[in-house]
């Protein structure tokens, strides 16, 4: 059956829920304008971690802003949590050691990219046929070291004595506190023992700052004091190499994920490639988030499953009084309860609507042919989903049409450059939300090393403009949650700048934040490709617009659309023109910008 292709292991996900840090006294910035909520910031920084792909790491999918700063991340969840084997079945010592390379591995893709897990323990380990994910390791990254909450974001007993003793500074993510955490369940792993478990919070961080104090090994000091030394003695001398170095009390004395990725250890499980066709990306049917998007279609909700799993209430969680009170800009009650900002339960999302809704589509469906095909094979392919007629409304929520659309267009642009005609012909029919920014590259034909040549234009040194650009941002782009981040202001300011910085020609008018903002929200994870298509854009559509001296132009556009007013409604034309309410007064914006602040996101199309 293909619902069978939807129900792999791989493919079922997950949420975890928890609240930002309210700001309570000062309610605007030193720019005159309202503090951008901290639940806000941290959707900002949170859509860089969509974009790992990694064997070894738990896929995100979706970050979604609820009410009174909560924050709800949806990521991938398969298999189940390597705590709840441990002290039921015992592990050999190569299933550890592979356990230990997969860890690894996943902790190199985080550190390469300056992300601290911080949270790793053997409950954010999903373990499944011998194979591991790394769950929850964007919590610590998206918070932004943990400032933008009210709560610690750490595993007690796998923190590093470090975090411990500058508990009351502001300290650098440091990598090292995951090889220590890596250290700590490498050996709850090899003694078969949930350490400390017994003790109370107090005591587990007594036992763990005791442990800077210890004169001799660590992981030997852990076994005694869990009556375990005979398991310890007979852990081979490689694996107990590697859980020693990864406990060395001081961080600048344990070694990297990279570095002891290189131990001879781990030399089984390395994968040799063989050959040039092992190092090209190999294509994927459909992805996890392409299956998130069908299940919010066929009814999927997040929130609605987290308040029926009693994750959320009406009301925001507080200690006694019901409601905070604000009087004069100050917020008078008792603070939240700590202990209610972060929820560790993972509520895994049910998927049967799904099956339900795609159990009649054909296993051909999920393989369309885009070239040529013989009569032979036209025939036995299935009747193309009938959708003529339907508004484009409708289309973007039809579950099955969705489906038809993206698995076909994904192989398209698979193809791109090559199937650019083929993706033209395809997007005059519609273009699938899902897949808009991606489609309006290929339509505007970005292609090639634009990543090298984005990163090569001077987007640091100080310019005329930098003022008006500063001041435009914050002020007019509030009406999106992505763009009026932090994140979105930087991203959105150095598009600009390096356009004026490549386009000498041109001045920034007012009007060129507002016709950027869609290329950078659809291309938010790829500043360059949003600024590639801003460049290709702008002579296609809007040549000569932003000279200094843009009158003539403007005068130009201004002629015909009093043409075209008057073609299409004679009565209103004749009414503007009695009262003096001419284009002049009214339509530059709207050239400028494209109708842009208007139409998008919800229904923007070339």
């Amino acid at each position: 059956m293909s619902v069978s292709l939807l129900k792999k292991p791989q493919m079922h996900f997950g949420a975890i829920t928890f609240f930002a840090k309210q700001h309570k006294d000062d309610v605007c910035g030193s720019n005159g304008l309202p503090l951008t909520p901290n639940s806000i910031i941290i959707y900002g920084r949170a859509q860089i971690l969509k974009t790992i792909v990694n064997p070894y790491l738990c896929r995100y999918l979706d970050i979604i802003r609820g009410k009174h700063e909560r924050t709800i991340a949806v990521s991938q969840y398969c298999g189940k949590p390597l705590s709840s084997f441990i002290e039921k079945s015992v592990f050999s010592f190569t299933d550890i050691k592979r356990i230990a390379y997969q860890v690894l591995q996943g902790l190199k893709e985080l550190h390469s990219r300056n992300i601290v897990h911080h949270n790793l323990s053997s409950e954010n380990i999903l373990y499944e046929n011998g194979n591991i994910k790394l769950f929850n390791y964007g919590l610590y990254y998206m918070t932004d070291n943990g400032k933008l909450v009210s709560f610690p974001i750490v595993q007690l007993l796998y923190t590093a004595p470090e975090v411990y003793l500058e508990e009351f500074k502001e300290i650098i993510a440091n990598p090292k506190v995951d090889i220590w955490s890596l250290g700590i369940i490498l050996a709850e792993l090899t003694l078969n023992k949930l350490l400390w478990s017994s003790l109370i919070l107090g005591q587990r961080i007594r036992k763990v700052l005791s442990l800077v104090q210890s004169t001799t090994s660590v992981f030997e000091r852990i076994a005694r004091e869990h009556n375990c030394y005979d398991r310890y003695q007979a852990i081979p001398a490689d694996l107990k190499e590697i859980i020693e170095v990864c406990l060395n009390i001081y961080s600048e004395d344990r070694p990297t994920a990279a570095e002891l990725l290189e131990k001879g250890i781990f030399d089984e499980f390395q994968v040799q490639k063989t050959d040039w066709l092992s190092l090209l990306k190999m294509y994927e049917i459909f992805t996890i988030s392409e299956l998130y998007y069908w299940w919010q279609l066929t009814g999927g909700d997040v929130l609605q499953e987290l308040k029926r799993q009693g994750l959320i209430r009406s009301s925001p969680p507080i200690l006694s009084l019901p409601h905070l009170v604000l009087i004069e800009g100050t917020i008078l009650g008792q603070d939240r309860n700590p202990a209610t900002l972060y929820d560790p339960k993972i509520v895994e999302m049910p998927m049967e609507t799904l099956y339900e809704r795609f159990k009649n589509i054909s296993f051909s469906c999920y393989y369309p042919l885009i070239q040529t095909k013989s009569e032979i094979i036209a025939q036995s392919e299935p009747e193309p989903y009938d959708a003529t007629g339907l508004p484009l409304v409708i289309k973007e929520k039809d579950p099955e049409y969705q489906f038809h659309r993206v698995i076909l267009l994904r192989r398209l642009l698979h193809g791109y450059p090559f199937t650019r005609d083929l993706i033209v012909k395809e997007a005059e029919k519609d273009i699938p939300p899902l897949f808009r920014g991606d489609i309006w590259s290929a339509l505007l034909n970005v292609r090639g090393d634009y990543e090298r040549q984005y990163a090569k234009i001077d987007k640091a040194t100080p310019t005329p403009t930098d003022r008006q650009i500063e001041v435009d941002i914050p002020r007019c782009h509030q009406y999106n949650e992505l763009l009026s981040s932090m994140e979105g202001h930087k991203k959105l300011k150095r598009i600009l700048k390096a356009w004026v910085n490549q386009n000498t020609q041109y001045v920034y008018w007012q009007g060129l934040d507002s016709l950027t903002a869609p290329f950078l929200y659809l291309n938010f994870n790829d500043e360059a490709k949003a600024f590639s298509c801003l460049s290709k854009f702008v002579p296609k559509y809007l040549h000569n617009f932003f000279l200094k001296d843009n009158s003539a132009v403007i005068e130009e556009y201004l002629a015909k659309f009093s043409q075209l007013i008057a073609f299409h409604d004679p009565v209103l034309a004749n009414h503007l023109y009695e009262i003096n309410f001419y284009p002049q007064l009214f339509a530059i914006p709207w050239f400028l910008t494209l109708f842009s602040p208007k139409t998008w996101p919800k229904k923007i199309q070339i």
